[in-house]
């Protein structure tokens, strides 16, 4: 379906008889684009760096971590053995205060 009187051969063939051009690569474009690549690949170079410096204070942070833990579960077992023998103490003491005042009753 044509909206136009030519027929589609005509329309090809002026299509085809226009001037083409085409740019080439000059010199200036080559070096600019060297210098974009070039750029490029030192931020990717920055970037696998801060990757890498990322990566390893991840671990450096798990390994805090897991410091941590042990010590928190080093300081929860002496807190439980310090409750333990304050308790123990607290209750030999009342025994001794009683045996005290059996005492002084006695001597009364």
């Amino acid at each position: 379906k044509l909206n136009s009187q030519e027929s589609y051969s005509e329309r090809i063939g002026k299509l085809f008889s226009k001037k083409l051009t085409v740019e080439l690569p000059t010199e200036q474009n080559n070096k600019h684009m060297s210098e974009e690549i070039e750029n490029l690949q030192k931020e990717r170079n920055e970037l696998k760096y801060q990757k890498e410096e990322l990566e390893n204070r991840i671990k450096d942070l798990m390994s805090t971590i897991e410091d941590y833990k042990q010590e928190n579960k080093f300081l929860d077992e002496a807190k439980e053995a310090s409750e333990k023998q304050y308790y123990e103490t607290k209750a030999r003491l009342e025994v001794f205060q009683k045996q005290n005042i059996q005492y002084d009753q006695f001597l009364k």
